[in-house]
Formats: C-alpha cells, sequence, structure tokens
C-alpha cells in the first residue's frame, strides 16, 4: 500500500495490530499515547522508553523496532483509528526526567515538526476517563471506610 488515505487505511497490514493495540490501553488507562501502543505492540520496550525519558537516549526513533516507514504508518493509523472512535486529540510536552535541566525530549531524528505533533499526540475517551476516575474514587471511600472501622 503507498500511501495511507481515509479511504484504504483499514485495508494496511498494522490495522489489526493497532486496534487490538490500542483497545488494551484505552481499556487500561482511558486513554491512547503512541508511546504506549508502540509498547504493546513490541516496537519499544519499557526499558528504552525510560531510557529516553532521563534523556540517555538523543531520540525514540532510533530504538523503535521496525524501520521509520513502519513506524509513520502506525502513528497515522492511529490518527484515523482514534478519529473513528471519537477520541479527543491532546498534545503532550514530553520532558526529560531526573536531575538536570528539564528539556524537551525528541522523538525523530530529524525534529519534523509534524512527525513530533504525532508522536506527542495523546487521544483521550472522555467516557473511559470518567469511569477510571468513579472507580478510583469508590475505591478510596470503600478503603477510608475500611480504615476507619479497623480503628
Amino acid at each position: 500500500m503507498k500511501k495511507i488515505t481515509v479511504e484504504n487505511y483499514t485495508q494496511d497490514k498494522y490495522y489489526d495490530k493497532v486496534v487490538r493495540a490500542m483497545a488494551v490501553v484505552l481499556d487500561k488507562q482511558g486513554y491512547v499515547s503512541p508511546i504506549d501502543v508502540m509498547v504493546q505492540m513490541q516496537k519499544l520496550t519499557p526499558k528504552q522508553v525510560e531510557d529516553w525519558r532521563f534523556a540517555r537516549i538523543a531520540y525514540l526513533e532510533r530504538v523503535t523496532a521496525g524501520g521509520l516507514g513502519a513506524v509513520n504508518r502506525i502513528l497515522r493509523l492511529m490518527g484515523f483509528h482514534a478519529h473513528d472512535l471519537n477520541l479527543i486529540p491532546s498534545q503532550t510536552a514530553y520532558r526529560k526526567w531526573g536531575k538536570g535541566k528539564k528539556i524537551t525530549l525528541r522523538f525523530s531524528k530529524s525534529g519534523e515538526p509534524k512527525l513530533e505533533a504525532a508522536w506527542s499526540r495523546h487521544y483521550v475517551c472522555p467516557k473511559r476517563t470518567r469511569q477510571l476516575k468513579q472507580k478510583s474514587s469508590t475505591d478510596n471511600v470503600s478503603d477510608e471506610a475500611s480504615v476507619a472501622t479497623s480503628q
């Protein structure tokens, strides 16, 4: 497939893998990020992401498995699928973890703005986020109640 478009993206060879990975990540945390999807698809490891977050790796693209073409396809497929799911795009700033100056982390060698934006774009599901917040607050209330009754 030459170029991924709205008309043909569901026929792409990565489409099913991207959909499955997005579903797992979305169910777990209520939003989807390219990094989480790449980890779920085993294109990145959590250790590689951590090394990048601490600026031990200059740019994330360097350690991403599958090559730049595959990564770009996956990012594009994520955008189309997120649109189909009515997820809300949200840009996220990635800054260096740890000591020292909090520099903005790079995703790509080129630093091309559109590519950097695609990598840093999270897709939020308002409904799922509300459910997770309610579950969390319900868990906290029941934890507080059990602590109060045990004292």
